[in-house]
């Protein structure tokens, strides 16, 4: 697989669950699942609260990169191609 070609990210992924007692005893609840990534490259750390911010990161970032992507193709393509000359 060319790597270069397709999207491709990279992340050490880190997942606890932060037990909040006083609120454990009130509501019989666990705490919050909380999540970090951190880019191997860069050791830039993102951490999340929950993981629905986690998840929406994933999916925004997901779709970056596929758009991306998709406007490195369209312009390879038009590159490809034959100007078209009327009349001939």
């Amino acid at each position: 697989m060319d790597r270069e070609r397709v999207p491709y990210m990279s992340f050490l992924l880190r997942l606890w669950l932060e037990d909040d007692c006083d609120h454990k005893h009130v509501t019989g609840a666990h705490g919050e699942w909380r999540a970090s990534l951190q880019d191997p490259h860069t050791q830039e750390l993102q951490v999340f609260a929950n993981l629905e911010t986690f998840f929406d990161f994933l999916l925004k970032e997901t779709e970056r990169q596929t758009k991306g992507d998709d406007a490195c193709q369209q312009e390879a393509g038009r590159a490809n191609q034959q100007a078209h000359v009327p009349g001939t």
